[in-house]
C-alpha cells in the first residue's frame, strides 16, 4: 500500500502538535468527564441494590444497565471476573457502616472540575500549565526589570530600546493571560454542554 506525499506531510504536522494542545482543543477530555455524573448515579444505584434486594449486583448487571457497544465488553468482563473471583464485590467494599465511596458524595462541580480531574494528573497538560505559569512570571519580571531600567541610561536610544522591551514583555504576558482565559472559557462552555447529562 502506497502512502501519498500529502498524507506523509499531514502526519509530520500532527507529530509536532503537542498532546496538551489536543486535549485543550478537542472534545475527547470533555466527553470522558461528562459521564462522571451518570457513573455516580449508577454507583449509588448499585450500592443500594447490593445492600437491599439483590445479593449479587454483578449477576444482574446486564439487566440493570444498557451496555450495547463494543467498548462495554471490558466492563462486562470485569463484572464477570468480579462475580467469579471476587465474591461479587471489591475487597474495599467493606460493611454497610463504612464511609461512602468518594464518587457518591462529590458535587457536580467537583466531578467536572477539569483542573483537579485532568490537568493535575495528565503529565502533558500539567507540564503545559506549569510552563504557562512560569512564562507569565518571567514576562512580568521582564516588564519590571526593563521598565525600571529604561530611565537609567542617558542615551535616548537605549532608553527607547529598554522601554520597547518592557512593552513587548507586557504584551506577551497579556497575550498569555488572554490565551489562558480563553481556554478557561472554552472549558466552562464544555461544562455547560455536559451540565444537563
Amino acid at each position: 500500500m502506497r502512502i501519498s506525499p500529502e498524507a506523509i506531510s499531514l502526519l509530520m504536522i500532527f507529530k509536532w502538535i503537542p498532546r496538551w494542545h489536543e486535549h485543550w482543543t478537542s472534545n475527547k477530555v470533555y466527553i470522558y468527564d461528562g459521564d462522571m455524573i451518570v457513573l455516580q448515579g449508577q454507583e449509588k444505584v448499585f450500592l443500594s441494590m447490593s445492600k437491599e434486594e439483590f445479593g449479587d449486583v454483578n449477576k444482574q448487571y446486564t439487566t440493570i444497565t444498557f451496555t450495547p457497544t463494543q467498548a462495554d465488553s471490558l466492563v462486562l468482563a470485569f463484572r464477570n471476573w468480579l462475580r467469579r473471583h471476587g465474591n461479587s464485590q471489591p475487597e474495599w467494599f467493606g460493611t454497610s457502616g463504612q464511609q461512602p465511596l468518594p464518587s457518591t458524595v462529590l458535587s457536580k462541580r467537583q466531578m467536572l472540575d477539569r483542573f483537579e480531574q485532568h490537568t493535575l494528573k495528565c503529565s502533558s497538560c500539567k507540564g503545559a500549565y506549569t510552563t504557562f505559569q512560569t512564562w507569565k512570571k518571567l514576562l512580568i519580571g521582564a516588564v519590571v526589570v526593563f521598565g525600571s531600567t529604561a530611565g537609567i541610561p542617558s542615551d535616548l536610544q537605549l532608553r527607547i530600546i529598554l522601554a520597547g522591551f518592557a512593552l513587548l514583555s507586557a504584551g506577551l504576558a497579556y497575550a498569555l493571560h488572554e490565551l489562558e482565559f480563553f481556554l478557561f472559557l472554552l472549558i466552562m462552555y464544555m461544562l455547560t454542554l455536559n451540565r444537563d447529562v
